[in-house]
């Protein structure tokens, strides 16, 4: 999938561009102002549906209009993306979509820039998310265990903060340790993916430096179901899952 024409009308202070792509690299030159990041925006506004810059799309209207419009011709498929009075309309093919998870599927798109030292040095929560979205793009089933995951430990919660000693905490306990279990392997298997690559890298810029890259699992993989188990009185009284 590579990125082969850029158009777009009213964004920032771009009234009508189009931009024929290289399908390998493509370098932006300008003086200050002159719109490089506004293009760099747009291309992740129709990789992600959201902006890097503002959660308020319409703060991406250029001054004066009442709306913009983003289209990217990619090499198996294009995505347009009309923003005006309040509403976002999302199509892809022509066809209109409803899950902004659906342009993620057709474009993986990350962004790099003076925030990505967040990646190592945030919170954990951070990498996480970083690795559930690279493993979403190579695994095609992550996705509705990643969701199945996320919708029992809604169920959980939800069952927990009645704060009721129920036989269906169990229930729940044994399912998020079945489907973590899976996310577990797939994210630990994307990890020793990544470790190859590292070293490649590492032998290439820094070879005398010590470098490694580990995996801390929240559960047991060989038991996780016991894990979780351990917490259920805390859990009960708290009111909400750990």
């Amino acid at each position: 999938m590579s990125l082969q024409q850029l158009s777009l009308s009213d964004f920032r202070n771009l009234s009508n561009v189009k931009l024929d792509l290289n399908p390998s690299c493509n370098i932006l030159t300008g003086s200050n102002g002159a719109g490089k990041t506004n293009l760099l925006e747009a291309i992740h506004i129709l990789g992600h549906g959201k902006s890097f810059r503002t959660h308020q799309l319409n703060q991406s209207i250029q001054k004066g209009k009442d709306g913009f419009v983003l289209v990217g011709r990619y090499s198996d498929h294009t995505t347009g993306i009309e923003r005006r009075a309040g509403k976002t309309l999302i199509k892809l093919d022509g066809q209109g979509i409803s899950r902004v998870s659906q342009l993620a599927e057709r474009s993986p798109i990350t962004l790099i820039n003076e925030r990505c030292f967040e990646l190592v040095c945030g919170e954990p929560e951070r990498r996480r998310a970083f690795i559930d979205w690279c493993v979403f793009h190579v695994e095609h089933q992550y996705r509705n265990i990643w969701n199945n995951y996320n919708r029992a430990l809604q169920q959980k919660n939800q069952l927990l903060r009645t704060r009721q000693n129920s036989k269906q905490l169990d229930l729940w306990n044994e399912r998020l340790s079945q489907l973590g279990r899976q996310i577990q392997v797939f994210r630990i298997d994307y990890l020793d993916r990544i470790k190859i690559k590292i070293e490649q890298i590492k032998q290439d810029f820094i070879d005398d430096t010590r470098l490694e890259l580990e995996f801390v699992p929240g559960c047991s993989l060989d038991n996780p179901l016991q894990d979780l188990d351990k917490h259920k009185k805390q859990e009960l009284k708290l009111g909400y899952s750990l």
